[in-house]
Order: C-alpha cells, then structure tokens, then sequence
C-alpha cells in the first residue's frame, strides 16, 4: 500500500477483503463490490473506499425479522 492509501487489486483482495483478486474481478464485471478506479489501465482500489462498502454490508441481527422456517412434509418409512 502507498501512502495516499491506494491498493493494487492483488492486495485488496489478499489483505484487506481475505479473497481471490479473480473474486474482485467477477464482481466488477457483475456491478457489485466496492468501488475501484483505473490508473493507468490497472484497477486500484481506495482503502476508504473498501471501508465505506464494508460497513455498507453490515447486517444487523437485531432488527432483521426472524427467519421462516419451512416445514418439509417427510414419507413415513414403511
């Protein structure tokens, strides 16, 4: 990492989000995952900006509804 806090693909992915960069690569083609820029033809990504989608991501358990739970209708054994 540079000092403005600029990565290259290979070290956010490795360091900071603990995946493949051919992880990153799909998600960018797919519009999802965090924001990233070309410099010079390479992706880099922006520490704030890992960040800033991170917490996008948060779930919080507390104020989801409770999971529904299906019941399955199982053959009796002869």
């Amino acid at each position: 990492m540079n000092a403005q806090g600029i990565l290259t693909e290979k070290e956010a992915a490795e360091l900071i989000l603990n995946m493949k960069p051919q992880t990153l690569a799909k998600w960018r083609l797919r519009r999802k995952g965090p924001v990233f820029m070309k410099l010079g033809g390479r992706v880099r990504y922006n520490v704030a900006d890992i960040e800033q989608w991170m917490q996008s991501c948060r779930i919080d358990p507390t104020k989801q509804p409770p999971a529904v739970r299906k019941h399955i209708k199982r053959k009796k054994a002869a």
